[in-house]
């Protein structure tokens, strides 16, 4: 077993998994994060690094898989975290991760960023999310599931997954001044918790500017009853866009690609059809439309939403192979000298340049990890589809 506990020194807000997953629980008596690292064998148990990494504002707990060794066995990692400290979360490449109630912070002044950069999902408890942005974003194949069980309320809200995984924003009621959600990959994201089906669902989204695109395959679903002021609707691919249960008082539709959209406007709607898709709209007496429309049908084919079930604590199998070597060819002595400057040539220049990535890796990781804090907390709220708030 490995115990790791930050310093009274460590100002740590984020944290970062890449290649572990984790879960992660609330800490209600220490002041600093700690970790605990079961393995099934000492290799195991060594192949875990785990670093505090410095940056401008905050600093980051670092929990990553060594690449270079020949890992083959089981772990479990649980790592505590005092109460509403942690303001983003960032997983890379496999290992799911589980996070428990009052981790995020709960502060209307402070930024949370939640992201997904591999195939590992992510599902999130909280009773209630309180900040001036939330950002949520998939950047791999991994699911991201953020479970509200009373309320979300922010500033802006940005939801976006670029790749296959998927993104569900699950709760009874969220408010937000700005709320941008966009598919631009393979996988959908979902806002709300269940369709309603009449029209006296109550309404639990409320949003004065919201924006929903879609320009891949994936989908964007607003299942609950909702009211917006002004809303940017666009697909520019095959996923269609489903908002008809939101009322808006105006809409900017455009259609590029063969996707649909699904829309209710209470006041002015303007459609710009230049795709194979079209804008559906239910109809109100007092909607001034411009451009092309059709109705809305009896039942819109809204595709279920299949909720992520969080797994219990059981070990987790884990499976790493080191890099191979080369090896060096035989010198024959009548052309020694030639053989060494190609074995210099083959061999060592590769080793240097390799060496010098590295370092170079190194460090722009460090600098990136600055930079992209020192954007996590700046004050305007990006909506555009191909922002990157945090890349570590």
């Amino acid at each position: 077993m490995k115990v790791f506990n930050a310093t009274s020194s460590s100002d740590i807000r984020g944290l970062v998994l890449r290649n572990t997953g984790g879960y992660v629980f609330e800490d209600r008596v220490n002041t600093k994060p700690s970790v605990v690292f079961r393995a099934s064998s000492s290799n195991v148990l060594i192949a875990l690094t785990i670093n505090v990494i410095p940056g401008n504002i905050l600093n980051v707990l670092e929990l990553a898989f060594a690449q270079n060794v020949t890992v083959d066995g089981q772990y479990l990692i649980n790592i505590y975290i005092p109460t509403n400290l942690i303001q983003y979360l960032q997983t890379d490449q496999g290992g799911d991760t589980v996070v428990a109630p009052r981790i995020f912070t709960a502060n209307a002044s402070t930024p949370i960023s939640i992201s997904s950069f591999g195939a590992g999902s992510i599902v999130i408890e909280s009773s209630r999310l309180v900040a001036n942005r939330l950002l949520v974003e998939s950047r791999g194949s991994g699911r991201i599931q953020v479970n509200v069980r009373r309320s979300i309320s922010a500033d802006s809200i940005d939801l976006s997954t670029s790749g296959f995984g998927s993104i569900a924003l699950v709760a009874p009621s969220t408010t937000a001044k700005q709320l941008s959600v966009v598919s631009s990959g393979s996988g959908s994201v979902f806002v709300g918790t269940s369709a309603p089906t009449n029209a006296t669902a109550p309404v639990s989204l409320h949003a004065t500017t919201l924006v929903a695109k879609a320009f891949g395959d994936g989908n964007v679903f607003f299942m609950d009853a909702g009211t917006c002021h002004g809303n940017d609707v666009q697909t520019s691919g095959h996923g269609n866009v489903y908002l008809h249960h939101v009322r808006c008082e105006n809409t900017n539709a455009l259609v590029l690609g063969s996707g649909n959209m699904y829309l209710t406007t209470t006041g002015m709607l303007r459609v710009q059809d230049m795709g194979a898709g079209s804008a559906y709209v239910a109809e109100e007496p007092s909607v001034k439309v411009v451009g092309p429309v059709l109705p809305m049908p009896q039942e819109v084919p809204v595709p279920p939403y299949a909720r992520l079930v969080v797994s219990d604590r059981s070990p987790r199998a884990i499976h790493l192979i080191a890099n191979s070597t080369t090896t060096t060819p035989a010198i024959s002595s009548s052309n020694q000298g030639v053989h060494l400057a190609i074995w210099f040539a083959c061999i060592l220049v590769p080793w240097v340049v390799a060496f010098f990535v590295i370092v170079v890796r190194k460090i722009r990781a460090k600098r990136a990890i600055q930079v992209q804090l020192k954007a996590f907390t700046e004050a305007t709220t990006p909506m555009s589809v191909n922002q990157v708030v945090l890349h570590l």
